[in-house]
C-alpha cells in the first residue's frame, strides 16, 4: 500500500529529500511502481542521465565523493579543512576521513583525506544502489571522526621512520 501524504508537496523525494508544488498523486504512485520509493523526476533524470555517462561526476566543476548511501562534495571555494571557528561548515565542522579511488589509464589508485567542511548533495536511493555498484559509479568511502582520533593518527604516522623526509 502506498502511503501518500496531503498535500502532496508533503510527499518528499528520498534522494533530494525535497517535496515539490508540481507532484500529482499520478507521478507519485508511478515512481512508487518503478522505484519502491518516492524518487523525484529531477533526482531520477540526474541518476539515469549519470549512469548512462563515461564522466566523473562532479557538483558544480567541485570534486564529488560517492558513496553507496549518498553523494557529497566540495565547498564552493573553500578547502576541505577549514578554521574550525568558522562561522559555516559542512557537517557542522565535523571530522571527516575520506578515501577515493581514481580510475587512470592503468586501473585505479587510492588518495586520502581529512576534511572538516565536506556537504551532502543526495542520498543515493536504493533502486539505484545497486546499478551504480555494477557500473563503478561508488568511488569514496567516508568516515565520521573526532580530533582525538585525528591527533592519535598524525602520531603514529609521525613516528614510522619510513615516512621521513630523506627516508629511502
Amino acid at each position: 500500500m502506498i502511503e501518500i501524504k496531503e498535500p502532496l508537496f508533503h510527499n518528499c523525494c528520498v534522494a533530494c529529500g525535497v517535496g515539490r508544488g508540481d507532484n500529482t498523486r499520478e507521478l507519485i504512485i508511478a515512481q512508487y511502481e518503478k522505484h519502491g520509493e518516492f524518487i523525484c523526476e529531477p533526482c531520477e533524470n540526474f541518476f539515469e542521465t549519470w549512469l548512462r555517462s563515461e564522466e566523473e561526476l562532479t557538483y558544480n566543476g567541485l570534486e564529488t565523493f560517492v558513496t553507496p548511501e549518498a553523494i557529497y562534495h566540495k565547498d564552493h571555494g573553500r578547502p576541505l579543512v577549514c578554521d574550525p571557528k568558522s562561522a559555516f561548515l559542512g557537517f557542522g565542522g565535523a571530522w571527516i576521513l575520506i578515501s577515493k579511488r581514481y580510475k587512470h589509464k592503468y586501473g585505479t589508485s587510492v588518495k586520502h583525506f581529512v576534511a572538516n567542511n565536506l556537504f551532502h548533495d543526495r542520498r543515493i536511493p536504493e533502486s539505484y544502489r545497486q546499478k551504480l555498484i555494477h557500473f563503478q559509479k561508488i568511488d569514496s568511502e567516508i568516515q565520521f571522526t573526532n580530533l582525538e582520533n585525528l591527533k592519535e593518527l598524525r602520531d603514529q604516522l609521525n613516528k614510522l621512520p619510513y615516512l621521513k623526509e630523506g627516508a629511502k
